[in-house]
């Protein structure tokens, strides 16, 4: 038997990069405690929309006497405490929930290579179709997460035919592609969707970065569609320049260690997520691990 294989192994792994978000909870909550004289009396300045946030504290507590300082402190340390006795419960919960996805009851109506075209039904004839198109670092079931919280299904339920495209896990072919050739594929799947439904024009609606997939769709397809819907897609990238700038220091150093890969491997895909927020995640699971257990 596989000495792995006991029941106090986790279930799941994460939130990965797990040591990452480890060492961010421990460095901030307790920097927060080291620094905490010098933020009380001003002498570290904050960012400017932090500003009026600051001043209030410093007005709070200027003026504490000795034995309400220290309780203060004493406080301190005791919210801090809670917060990575949280964080670290929220961990040990999701590792070991023992909820598994149900299987995607949807029907495979197109597959190349890695990628497929689940067709969801209707519960009318003739219900118009919408062409579901999620991010590529998503997996499909983004869109149709679990009973009672499916976006797919919600659709379906409103009267409508939801056809989402599955990305996949990169094959062999598709560790080759740039995002000409994942363009490309799109096109090739909607195409077919289009030969097997017969009726009227599907309507298109892309999530995150399959909103900017979305786009290139409608584009290279004007005719083919009714309607054109994008959620949470962006698509001003010249204000955020300064990010983009960090994210390809990162790549054009890092990048050149994986091309044997042929992908890039989760962990470093969810550090760039963690670079937007990096307490993001230790709030999160904060949260999980703060609340009643289910």
């Amino acid at each position: 038997m596989n000495k792995l294989a006991r029941k106090d192994q986790p279930k799941r792994m994460g939130p990965r990069p797990l040591m990452l978000h480890m060492n961010t909870a421990m460095l901030a909550y307790q920097s927060l405690r080291i620094l905490w004289p010098n933020l009380a009396d001003g002498k570290i300045p904050f960012q400017p929309e932090l500003q009026a946030s600051a001043q209030k504290l410093r007005a709070q507590t200027e003026n504490l006497s000795g034995a309400d300082r220290n309780q203060l402190l004493q406080n301190l340390d005791e919210k801090i405490l809670k917060n990575l006795n949280d964080f670290w419960e929220g961990v040990l919960r999701y590792q070991a929930h023992d909820y598994t996805r149900p299987k995607t009851k949807a029907k495979i109506i197109w597959k190349s290579g890695g990628a497929k075209l689940f067709d969801y039904g209707a519960n009318k004839k003739d219900a118009p179709v919408i062409f579901l198109i999620p991010s590529l670092v998503n997996r499909y079931y983004i869109l149709d997460l679990m009973p009672g919280r499916s976006f797919a299904h919600y659709l379906r339920a409103q009267g409508f035919r939801p056809i989402i495209l599955d990305w996949g896990s990169p094959q062999k072919r598709e560790r080759t592609f740039d995002i000409d050739s994942y363009t490309r594929l799109m096109l090739q799947s909607f195409d077919a969707m289009r030969r097997k439904i017969k009726g009227a024009k599907p309507a298109i609606l892309g999530y995150c970065m399959g909103g900017v997939f979305a786009l290139a769709l409608a584009q290279n397809r004007p005719k083919d569609y009714s309607n054109l819907t994008l959620i949470a897609t962006p698509w001003d990238f010249q204000d955020h320049y300064a990010e983009l700038g960090k994210i390809d220091f990162y790549i054009e150093r890092i990048l050149p260690q994986f091309q044997k890969l042929g992908q890039i491997p989760v962990d470093l895909i969810q550090s760039m997520f963690f670079d937007l927020d990096p307490m993001l995640v230790v709030r999160k699971f904060q949260k999980l691990g703060s609340s009643e257990p289910a």
